[in-house]
């Protein structure tokens, strides 16, 4: 309606503002989404349902503005379509769910900035800080690490399938989530730079991990497989930004020599195993 246009045409102004003050070509947002489970709503839909789109553009002052938009129907308003597929706005998100939600909505979100892909790039020590192996991927652990506090997470299990009935809590839950996926991107920028993040530099560290999604023959989105992607950034990234390059060389290596011992013990343990067999026979025919 009209309200979500001049919602999106705010938005767009508050984007142009950003290019010119970073003098970039690209401006930057953080995105998220809300959903509600199928067997939730009605048992003949065959997927997840995006009850909510959240939308945060960051400020100079280092915070942000957050936008909800309500999605109650079946397509997305094409003004909300049209930036989510334009390539010179990066979207950054965490992990690729969100994605694929929305191309079930006939949309395929252009400028992705996957803070789970950078997570594999550049692998902070994340253990070093008490955390476990297996959480290192999740987003309240990241921004636990990077911020120092924790991700609100008391509204994540609630109904999202009537936005225009959420309570204020969960305007603020849902608001929060595309906030904090910028400000662990800007704690990549620490981990990498050494320095405090700006719109500036946050856009440029984005604009490199930037990647987009296709369609297979299937009519499934895919991402590049993830070793060659990384193998790709060392190149793209060894004139114009060396220290992430030899980062990622580092993380590459580490990689191999995890998949290397790996691949050592699987075959010390089939050796093992064959010859236990094999003395079990010889003492079988004895």
């Amino acid at each position: 309606g009209g309200k979500g246009r001049a919602i999106i045409a705010e938005l767009r102004r508050g984007l142009e503002e950003q290019k010119q003050k970073t003098d970039a070509e690209k401006a930057v947002i953080g995105f998220d989404v809300e959903w509600t489970p199928a067997y939730m709503i009605r048992p003949h839909r065959p997927y997840d349902r995006v009850n909510l789109v959240q939308i945060a553009l960051p400020l100079d002052s280092g915070k942000a503005h957050a936008y909800l938009f309500d999605m109650s129907f079946e397509r997305l308003p094409p003004l909300l379509r049209e930036l989510l597929e334009d390539p010179g706005v990066l979207k950054v998100h965490f992990g690729a769910l969100d994605i694929r939600l929305i191309y079930l909505q006939d949309c395929l979100v252009r400028g992705s900035v996957d803070l789970q892909r950078i997570y594999w790039a550049l692998r902070p020590n994340l253990t070093a800080s008490g955390e476990n192996d297996n959480k290192q991927h999740r987003l309240a652990v990241l921004y636990k690490f990077f911020v120092g506090k924790e991700l609100p997470k008391d509204q994540q299990r609630t109904s999202w399938s009537a936005p225009a009935k959420l309570s204020d809590r969960q305007k603020r839950y849902a608001a929060f989530d595309p906030v904090a996926n910028l400000k662990v991107l800007e704690g990549y920028w620490r981990l990498v730079n050494q320095e405090e993040p700006n719109c500036k530099n946050c856009g440029i560290l984005a604009g490199i991990f930037a990647l987009d999604f296709k369609v297979d023959r299937h009519g499934k989105l895919v991402r590049p497989e993830k070793n060659a992607w990384l193998t790709a950034l060392v190149r793209r990234t060894r004139k114009v930004y060396p220290q992430l390059s030899a980062r990622i060389q580092d993380v590459l290596r580490a990689v191999e020599r995890r998949k290397q011992e790996s691949a050592r013990k699987s075959r010390a343990k089939k050796a093992a195993k064959a010859e236990k067999a094999a003395q079990d026979a010889g003492h079988v025919k004895v």
